[in-house]
């Protein structure tokens, strides 16, 4: 094994949050058109001999996540065939396909992170279950067991209390739940995706007890109200941003020819959490104010402030240091409360908007680099 020369614990950072999609699964008659996510984790760097030379690549591990039925029926074949775990060397044929596009991928984000190596895929986790045998119809001894099992109590999972009102049989011949569930502490922040994961969970448990697995689908309530696929209290809201303005209050952009540091203040917005799979939007604007450039106080140029914004928005996206603050803030704030480290594939993000520049506020400029001209 060689030398690790590039910062891997960073990029596993930035890889362990994004899902590549890629296409191979066929449909039928050479269609491609399914997409199957997966993610990787770069292991090490070793030697490899390639056209003529030894030469160092970058290995990775790909973890084959659930996608959608077409994809999983696939993924869970290969389960089948493979187990979940693979070990790859270099005369390996299985996931030969997945290992060769992801390859060029992998190689191709690298260079965009200054790491000019080859990739070699040295593991296949597959995540994906083997598609069970389900049952086509429910007799009563069946029902009757379904809802002494699910109706004697309540199932406490991390502290959430699931509690089965009806447990019923629907035209098709499906099992329908109806689920109230007791937050850990009433009132407080949840994520919808935790508690249906929870639900499966306990649905697991019980068709292990029945010998059979059926199709079954569920409402549920949240303390007795529907649910929402997010909710974040005020109470969290305030002890997120607090922590923000404390922890992230200045910045320095430091540059080869130039100096720039400024103070951050963090401000909310009115739809302040959203959800979009796998993440946890926190939405908050951002007030910039107090710069100074290469030492010195400095005013920006108000012709000027537009693309001033521009610049400084796309500078602190870019930096993983930065964004990284933040999300260990929100992190901090919100883990536990939504159960973020009991849940698959669920994730926080910070979204920000600078809507004000010395207490300017106004749209967005086209991107230019910094220059003296931006301050007077």
């Amino acid at each position: 094994m060689n030398e690790i020369d590039f910062p891997i614990e960073r990029l596993n950072k930035f890889f362990s949050t994004h899902i590549i999609e890629v296409y191979l699964q066929p449909t039928h008659d050479e269609d491609y058109s399914v997409p199957t996510n997966v993610k990787i984790k770069l292991t090490g760097v070793k030697d490899y001999f390639s056209m003529g030379d030894n030469k160092p690549f970058v290995q990775y591990t790909i973890y084959i996540l659930p996608t959608n039925e077409v994809s999983d029926a696939w993924s869970g074949m290969w389960v089948s065939f493979y187990g979940k775990e693979k070990d790859i060397n270099t005369s390996s044929r299985e996931y030969s396909e997945l290992r060769f596009v992801m390859d060029d991928k992998i190689e191709n984000l690298l260079k965009y992170f200054g790491v000019d190596k080859g990739a070699m895929c040295t593991k296949v986790i597959n995540e994906v279950a083997p598609k069970e045998k389900i049952k086509e119809s429910i007799d009563k001894k069946e029902l009757n067991f379904v809802r002494k099992y699910l109706q004697n109590d309540k199932f406490d999972v991390d502290g959430y209390k699931y509690v089965f009102l009806k447990v019923d049989v629907d035209s098709e011949n499906n099992f329908k739940f109806f689920v109230n569930v007791e937050l850990p502490k009433a009132g407080q922040s949840y994520v919808e995706k935790k508690l249906y994961e929870d639900i499966d969970s306990i649905m697991h448990t019980l068709f292990q007890y029945l010998g059979d697995r059926f199709k079954w689908t569920c409402n549920i309530l949240v303390d007795g109200m529907p649910p929402k696929k997010v909710y974040i209290t005020e109470k969290k809201k305030e002890e997120f941003i607090e922590k923000l303005n404390k922890k992230v209050r200045s910045m320095v952009i430091d540059k080869d020819d130039y100096m720039l540091g400024f103070k951050l203040k963090w401000i909310p917005k009115k739809d302040f959490y959203s959800y979009s799979e796998p993440f946890v939007n926190l939405r908050v604007d951002l007030e910039v104010s107090d710069f100074d450039y290469n030492g010195k106080p400095a005013v920006p140029n108000k012709e000027l402030i537009p693309v001033l914004r521009m610049y400084l928005n796309d500078t602190l996206y870019d930096n993983d240091s930065f964004k990284n603050q933040l999300l260990n803030v929100g992190y901090d704030v919100l883990e536990k409360d939504l159960g973020i480290d009991s849940t698959d594939d669920l994730y926080i993000e910070v979204v920000f908007w600078i809507n004000k520049i010395n207490g300017n506020d106004g749209e967005y400029g086209k991107f230019e680099k910094l220059r003296p001209e931006m301050f007077i």
